[in-house]
């Protein structure tokens, strides 16, 4: 009898419902406004159609953050929704500067989250 998985995994991939790896990196922001009295001590959390992927360190201090970070989803799909958020750390609640979703697509893509506080985040997703 003749296995009928390669078809199958040959129609799943052309739906675009086989699963990937999610990369995200490159994480950096430009010209954040934080509180009043002092630049912005941003952080950024990463979510996969809800699930969390993960969230960097807080810089301190500084409009123009960079984090040296990679993360990782081993099951996402073509057309799943990655999410992010920044946020201003403060000491009894944190302000979010905003988030931006994004329907994935095959291939490395760079994008530019503007934020509704002010200020960009830009980073890198690859999914393979």
């Amino acid at each position: 009898m003749v296995s009928s998985l390669p078809a199958l995994l040959l129609v799943l991939c052309s739906l675009g419902v086989a699963q990937a790896l999610l990369e995200v990196d490159s994480l950096r922001a430009r010209g954040l406004i934080g509180d009043k009295t002092s630049p912005a001590d941003c952080y950024v959390k990463l979510f996969y159609n809800s699930r969390s992927m993960g969230m960097t360190s807080f810089i301190v201090d500084n409009n123009n953050p960079w984090w040296d970070d990679t993360f990782a989803y081993s099951a996402a799909v073509q057309g799943g929704v990655l999410k992010v958020e920044a946020f201003d750390k403060d000491l009894m609640y944190d302000d979010e500067l905003g988030s931006c979703s994004y329907a994935l697509k095959r291939g490395t893509w760079d994008h530019e989250c503007y934020l509704a506080k002010g200020g960009v985040l830009l980073f890198r997703y690859k999914l393979t």
